[in-house]
């Protein structure tokens, strides 16, 4: 309809206001306009196709404009269609994405370096919108959720890709809270000391590996601090002593644990645990915590051979 057609048409009331007359017959001639929109588009279904895409093409920034405020301007709607559209297409969309992220284009895509900047920036920005943070506990908090991501990690506990994933996530996050467990600990250390007592007496009492593992760490944290110049100053592993095999070797556990305890072959005091330079000889502590320096005897002949005497 043009403007001549428009104004020969058109009420006296309306006269010099085209777009609230033209806003007005829509509104009276939907169901017409919708009919002949339909008809319309499948005659020239190819054209109005590759019109559209030539006109996205060539008007970007436009298009992106005028989508986005279309979006915000029509926020409900978006929400509800697409909540319905992903409920009753479920299955259908997964497979779609599965093929589409396999894709060598797509791969190719996503590991350019301005694509990966670009959403760590979005990402960034999208997981600080207060929507999301509530929208993500009450997702975490829900019970199927929890149990879910309990079996991911029992399921993937020993594999080599999800533990370097978990260790660098677990890099990432103290650094950026590196004083959390310091303000934790100030602030829960009567409970915690309480409950680690507690854990420690417990687990003991029922794990006879960690019983003997804590008292083969005591025993190698007593050596060096009374053998040595500097005491330990360094994690176990790197001192080259290995727990695991030492219980290995000391297998099958004697069914009375509490009247025997782990004998060193070679006496400790025999080792000469510092170099010259004041440093710690790794070598001779390897060979004093070897598996194979390690055996089972009882109370009483550990004692003796420690010159102990036992009390009646």
């Amino acid at each position: 309809m043009n403007k001549k057609e428009l104004k020969g048409k058109m009420p006296n009331k309306y006269q010099g206001k085209e777009k609230e007359y033209k806003k007005e017959w829509r509104e009276r001639n939907k169901d017409q306009i919708k009919e002949y929109n339909q008809k319309r588009y499948q005659k020239n279904k190819e054209k109005l196709k590759r019109y559209s895409r030539n006109f996205k093409k060539n008007n970007k920034e436009k298009v992106e404009k005028s989508m986005k405020k279309w979006r915000e301007k029509n926020k409900e709607k978006v929400e509800k269609y697409n909540k319905r559209y992903h409920q009753e297409n479920k299955e259908k969309r997964n497979e779609y994405d599965k093929g589409y992220s396999k894709r060598p284009e797509v791969i190719a895509r996503r590991k350019r370096p301005e694509v990966i900047a670009k959403k760590k920036k979005y990402d960034k920005e999208y997981y600080k919108r207060p929507e999301v943070i509530i929208h993500q506990k009450k997702y975490f908090d829900k019970p199927e959720v929890k149990v879910r991501k309990k079996e991911y990690r029992e399921k993937n506990k020993d594999n080599p890709k999800y533990k370097l994933k978990k260790k660098e996530s677990n890099k990432k996050w103290i650094k950026k809270n590196p004083n959390y467990f310091q303000k934790y600990f100030q602030k829960h250390e009567k409970h915690h000391q309480k409950y680690m007592r507690d854990y420690v007496k417990n687990r003991r009492k029922i794990d006879k590996n960690y019983k003997i593992t804590c008292n083969l760490r005591y025993r190698f944290w007593n050596t060096l601090k009374y053998y040595t110049k500097t005491g330990k100053i360094m994690r176990f592993k790197q001192y080259g002593v290995d727990y695991k095999a030492i219980i290995e070797h000391l297998k099958p556990f004697p069914e009375d644990l509490g009247n025997y305890e782990i004998h060193h072959i070679q006496p400790l005091f025999t080792f000469n645990f510092d170099n010259s330079d004041g440093s710690i000889n790794l070598e001779e502590v390897k060979k004093a915590f070897a598996p194979e320096n390690h055996q089972w005897l009882t109370i009483e002949e550990h004692r003796k051979l420690n010159h102990f005497s036992l009390k009646n």
